[in-house]
């Protein structure tokens, strides 16, 4: 699991998580995702699955900081972003409640 915050405008840019599934809860605020060709706006309350193999990211589309939980389908994801292509990186999660 990884719990991030972001701030109006910030989020994660298009990348692949390449065969794991994703999970993310809006907890707080409002986020515009793209997955693939389509996009999708998430309230707070709400959740969405990104399939394996999508090519997604998502950015806050609110006022306030926006607050997420993302599940992966597995402990050591890796992700490689459209605008660094071929620089795989392995997600490292820290377990020590930082913000």
């Amino acid at each position: 699991m990884l719990e991030q915050w972001c701030e109006p405008g910030a989020g994660a840019p298009t990348h692949t998580h390449f065969e794991v599934e994703e999970a993310i809860v809006v907890v707080e605020g409002a986020a515009e995702f793209w997955v693939d060709d389509s996009t999708e706006l998430v309230e707070a309350g709400a959740s969405i699955v990104l399939p394996a193999h999508s090519r997604h990211g998502f950015r806050n589309a609110g006022d306030s900081e926006l607050h997420t939980l993302a599940v992966f389908a597995s402990a050591h994801p890796r992700v490689e972003y459209d605008d660094d292509p071929g620089n795989v990186l392995e997600i490292a999660v820290k377990h020590e409640g930082h913000r």
